[in-house]
């Protein structure tokens, strides 16, 4: 690769078919020569370059798909939105199994056509029923791009952490879609139900479950007791796979600075035992 320099600073490039090609990674080194992966990141963040790329994309992708990337146009800039490249890996190394267990705490169900309506005084909420064609509209697609959606600030830094960590084979933010839930009783003795942060594979078949945050509430013992008890179950009836769980606080994770995902665990201790 031929060095170009500029600012004192060099920087690679190489032509292919009478088109030049710079490396964005000896530009950031000119800002931050140690986190030139935290300065790119954040450049793909931003509105102007994510608005450059579609257009690169749009005069020659063929492919290009404007109705997709409007997506990523109108979340560029936000706090939860990260823009990577994506890296070849493995697909079925990376795959995170999560079994079904049967509930440990059981609801009462009552018929509900037994249930006056009319006495409840509440007016019918309005909702939009797709038809048959708008639904085929409604699909799922390999993008360029990899996306983590956190519901906080700090999620999105552990992700971060995560991501870096050499030990981590994968991980996944656990949300609705997943259905991964736990039942459990709340601190006002209802059941509800419980959804971990976050899901993390290991080298020799382990996955962990991590719950973390940034402020913890009354509910917090009682899901870690829960989780805990899932973790013992899952284990007790299978032996593929080695189930464990994590709780990580911002503030620890903060204090302590762990560089790799085996050393948090070691360090963060809480409702292990």
């Amino acid at each position: 690769m031929a060095k170009i320099k500029v600012l004192n600073q060099e920087i690679g490039y190489y032509s292919q078919r009478d088109t030049d090609f710079i490396c964005i990674t000896g530009m950031a080194r000119y800002k931050d020569e140690k986190r030139t992966d935290y300065i790119i990141q954040n450049w793909l963040r931003n509105r102007n370059t994510i608005e450059f790329v579609g257009l690169s994309e749009q005069l020659n992708n063929p492919g290009f798909n404007p109705i997709e990337f409007e997506g990523f146009r109108v979340q560029a800039g936000l706090n939860s939105f990260s823009l990577t490249a994506k890296r070849k890996k493995d697909i079925d190394a990376l795959d995170i199994e999560i079994p079904v267990l049967t509930p440990r705490v059981y609801r009462e169900y009552k018929n509900l056509g037994d249930l006056d309506t009319g006495a409840l005084g509440h007016q019918p909420v309005a909702f939009w029923q797709f038809s048959e064609e708008e639904q085929r509209e409604i699909v799922f697609k390999d993008i360029t791009f990899n996306r983590i959606i956190g519901d906080s600030h700090f999620e999105l830094l552990f992700a971060r952490f995560l991501d870096d960590c050499d030990d981590v084979v994968s991980f996944a933010k656990n949300y609705l879609a997943v259905r991964f839930k736990l039942d459990y009783v709340n601190a006002d003795g209802d059941i509800s139900n419980y959804y971990p942060d976050f899901l993390v594979k290991l080298s020799g078949n382990r996955v962990f479950i991590v719950e973390t945050k940034g402020q913890e509430d009354l509910d917090v013992p009682l899901k870690m007791r829960r989780l805990r008890q899932w973790c013992e179950d899952i284990n007790r009836v299978q032996a593929e796979v080695k189930y464990d769980f994590v709780y990580v606080d911002e503030e620890s994770l903060e204090r302590y600075k762990p560089s790799s995902f085996g050393q948090l665990v070691d360090g963060f201790r809480e409702y292990k035992e």
